[in-house]
């Protein structure tokens, strides 16, 4: 039982904190709603959101990871653009 309850207590804090927003421009307006914790931890649950979206302008996400850096994610047909705001992220 302590084992499970130690592996437990380690997958909680692999997640980081911080938060995604995902952005979407639609008939001159922009829409901005919150992204799933999922999002911050992989990059393809991000790209697979703002997929979903299916929005006929702009998408793209703001992902801020444990507040040291951020991530902008453009999803396009010819592939998804990342910006990665410190390189040392990498």
């Amino acid at each position: 039982m302590g084992a499970q309850s130690a592996q437990k207590q380690e997958r909680v804090t692999d997640v980081p904190d911080g938060f995604g927003v995902a952005v979407v421009r639609e008939d001159g307006k922009w829409r901005c709603t919150a992204m799933r914790p999922a999002a911050l931890t992989s990059l393809s649950a991000a790209e697979t959101e703002l997929r979903e979206l299916r929005s006929a302008g702009a998408v793209f996400g703001l992902l801020d990871i444990d507040d040291e850096f951020f991530v902008i994610v453009r999803p396009a047909p010819s592939g998804t653009r990342l910006l990665l705001s410190d390189a040392t992220a990498a």
